[in-house]
């Protein structure tokens, strides 16, 4: 009796796996969908900068994805 119970809890918990997972796997989409925004908070041409530079092609590089980099010193993090 007690398989029984086991095989229809384990059937219950595996369908509600299924409907939590495939509305969700159904509906996606390729990520990222917008390019990609690497903003670099200090001055053009140094560490940093190249640092990001390289990030941003090895990114482009493994995801395929447009990857965008901007200097701009006046964002804080």
């Amino acid at each position: 009796m007690q398989f029984d119970q086991l095989k229809r809890r384990d059937f219950i918990t595996l369908l509600g796996g299924a409907a939590v997972i495939l509305p969700a796997a159904v509906g996606a989409e390729s990520f990222p969908t917008r390019p990609i925004r690497l903003v670099v908070p200090y001055p053009a041409g140094g560490g940093t900068d190249i640092v990001g530079r390289v990030l941003g092609q090895k990114l482009h590089a493994s995801l395929g994805q447009l990857c965008v980099w901007k200097c701009d010193q006046s964002v804080t993090c």
